[in-house]
């Protein structure tokens, strides 16, 4: 489920397509392309908003658009559907004193999704040779004891492929599920509906005024 917006068929738009298809559907590419920017913005405001991600995180591949042309008014906002990595979330490696020697020793990871800070114990942070699918060169991993695996509030992929120490990658939401989470609220993207609806046919009805004056 990404953000889809289009125009379709309410009776003033069907007369105009078939009284004048040319700048009718001239009008209603500009005004979705226009409208699918302007949710991206939003989009990305109240992810932000939301969770504790850095803004360049979602520029590029993770937040996309998908624009209309005259043949087909549709258009999208996409969130990447891939897990995020935890290590985004402001990890910190914490310590604690070391009671056997001198100097101080792990004491686990802290990150913050949403509002606060949650420690993950046993968890460490590891340079990742060739990245990962995230696009992260580091990742954040937690050793468990054998048999055990990751809580159900994190994803976890097994660091190695051989798995005899059981040592998990750890992953949060992907930005697609930061969408369409409807978790005690409505969706980001329900929320959004309304809105760009709203603009969408107003921005329609301006560039079609613009364009038949210009004929």
């Amino acid at each position: 489920m990404n953000l889809g917006l289009r125009i379709t068929g309410d009776d003033a738009f069907v007369q105009y397509l078939r009284e004048y298809p040319k700048v009718a559907r001239k009008a209603g590419k500009l005004a979705i392309n226009d409208t699918v920017r302007r949710g991206r913005r939003m989009v990305k405001k109240e992810i932000l908003n939301q969770v504790n991600l850095a803004p360049s995180y979602l520029n590029q591949t993770r937040l996309t658009e998908v624009f209309a042309t005259e043949s087909n008014l549709t258009a999208a906002v996409i969130g990447r559907r891939r897990p995020t990595s935890l290590v985004r979330f402001g990890a910190k490696p914490l310590y604690q004193p070391n009671k056997t020697r001198p100097g101080r020793k792990p004491a686990g990871v802290s990150i913050k999704v949403k509002n606060r800070r949650t420690t993950i114990p046993n968890a460490f942070l590891i340079n990742l040779k060739a990245g990962n699918k995230d696009g992260a060169n580091q990742g954040l991993a937690v050793r468990l004891p054998k048999g055990k695996t990751p809580r159900r509030r994190f994803s976890g992929k097994p660091l190695y492929k051989n798995q005899t120490s059981n040592v998990w990658l750890l992953y949060g939401p992907s930005v697609n599920q930061m969408m369409t989470s409807t978790t005690g609220r409505p969706s980001i993207i329900e929320e959004m509906k309304p809105r760009l609806n709203s603009y969408l046919n107003s921005e329609f009805q301006r560039q079609f005024g613009r364009l038949y004056g210009a004929r």
